[in-house]
């Protein structure tokens, strides 16, 4: 007899009444069906999530496919890894008499996988899966507190099962891994532990101490893929700088890769910048070029103070997508810059002249400007971003083709100099633009 999970029957009713449509389905088919990991782990902590992830001891995409059927949904299935995933086509759903065609509100998705055993051929390679029983898929996860899952077919509804008591490491704050092979199996679990630890204010349990240190040279054994999406991830936790800390302290991040640096001089660089909101003058959201501005500010503060063959290094092991890299390199080289180039003040009054600053920065990501900001507090950076690199003369290519302008390189050489005019307070209004137009022409 298992025990009932009280916290899982006060969901809100729009998730119970969600996963009763699942459980509802399952029950019909004779399939036990469990919602299992993160999701059961921070509902323990009193963290819901919307994360569901269901495990079905059978199959997995069938239930899925039935569900979507008579309750509405898109399917994306692979059935050769036995997953699947119902997203929402409705708004919400109102209630279990209305749920016809609303399966999902547009705040959930469902993920299936049919229950599995895994097995490593080496360490650190993908794993080879078969399809199993729930404890088997309990078992392949990575630490206890990731073991836990509540039943939802039929009278099982709520039911809490915990063969590797992980609620008891959740009340203890341990993080352990289920099995001494658990960091050669996957070293990427090495870098999970560490931000499960800082995340929730856990430590890591003494014997998993032991083994992350004997397993910790595996960890190059990883492709740059796998080991540089465990460190977006350490970025987006909002303890990151801790994480980052505590896995320096642990010598993983040597293990990763050699010149990558630590110093509390970082820690505090990147407590501070990570969280910081740009100003909507400096245009940034929440995405550039799809990557998440969070993971570009992140790796550039980070490594800053790095020379571009430290940089080149660190991208042979990491490969960073190009959205990453560019900033990081050409905040690197700013900074080197950046002492030529500081005090702009407006003309006359010594220091670089706007133009200057905005000939220099217009070739460079904007968050690698904001990065460098973010250090330096340059205000001349911030101005160019929010006025200068938007100041554009009123002369164009088509005026100047008008004026008998031959097409070619003169034209760059003229609408550049009217643009410097115009940043270095020479001009001010179209008649003095004309005016330095018509002695540019006559050169």
């Amino acid at each position: 007899m298992f025990p009932m999970l009280p916290s899982f029957l006060a969901l809100p009713p729009e998730q119970l009444a969600l996963l009763r449509l699942v459980a509802d389905e399952a029950a019909a088919r004779g399939l036990p069906a469990y919602i299992v990991g993160g999701f059961v782990r921070d509902l323990v902590l009193n963290r819901p999530g919307l994360d569901f992830d269901i495990v079905v001891a059978g199959d997995a995409v069938a239930l899925a496919r039935a569900l979507a059927k008579k309750h509405g949904g898109k399917v994306t299935a692979h059935a050769r890894f036995g997953t699947a995933r119902i997203e929402s086509r409705e708004s919400r759903i109102e209630n279990r008499a209305q749920s016809d065609h609303s399966l999902l509100s547009t705040l959930y998705s469902l993920d299936f996988t049919t229950a599995r055993r895994e097995t490593y051929a080496r360490p650190g390679a993908l794993p080879e899966v078969t399809p199993s029983t729930i404890e088997d898929d309990l078992r392949r996860r990575d630490f206890t507190i990731n073991t836990l899952a509540v039943r939802l077919d039929g009278a099982h509804f709520g039911e809490l099962y915990d063969p590797y008591r992980g609620a008891s490491d959740i009340e203890r704050g341990l993080v352990r891994v289920l099995h001494d092979a658990s960091f050669s199996d996957d070293p990427t679990r090495i870098l999970r532990a560490v931000r499960y630890e800082q995340r929730y204010g856990f430590q890591i349990e003494a014997h998993t101490l032991e083994l992350i240190a004997e397993a910790r040279p595996l960890i190059k054994r990883l492709s740059a893929e796998r080991v540089r999406h465990e460190l977006d991830l350490v970025l987006d936790e909002p303890h990151a700088p801790a994480t980052l800390a505590r896995l320096d302290e642990l010598g993983v991040l040597n293990a990763v890769a050699e010149p990558l640096p630590w110093s509390a001089e970082l820690h505090r660089r990147l407590e501070t910048g990570l969280d910081s909101v740009p100003a909507p003058g400096w245009g940034l959201g929440q995405l550039v070029s799809g990557i998440p501005l969070r993971w570009i500010l992140g790796y550039s503060l980070w490594l800053l103070d790095l020379n571009i063959a430290e940089i080149d290094s660190i991208q042979t092991r990491l490969a960073f997508p190009l959205a990453v890299l560019k900033p990081v390199r050409t905040a690197a080289r700013l900074r080197a810059d950046l002492p030529a180039l500081s005090g702009a003040k407006p003309p006359g009054s010594g220091g670089a002249k706007p133009s200057k600053w905005v000939e220099r920065l217009e070739r460079i990501p904007l968050p690698a400007v904001y990065a460098l900001y973010l250090v330096s507090g340059e205000a001349a950076l911030e101005t160019y971003a929010a006025r200068w690199r938007h100041i554009q003369p009123q002369t164009d290519g088509a005026a100047l083709k008008a004026l008998g302008v031959p097409p070619g390189p003169a034209y760059k050489k003229i609408l550049l100099r009217l643009r410097a005019a115009w940043l270095d307070g020479e001009v001010a209004s179209a008649e003095q633009e004309k005016e330095l137009l018509e002695k540019l022409l006559t050169i």
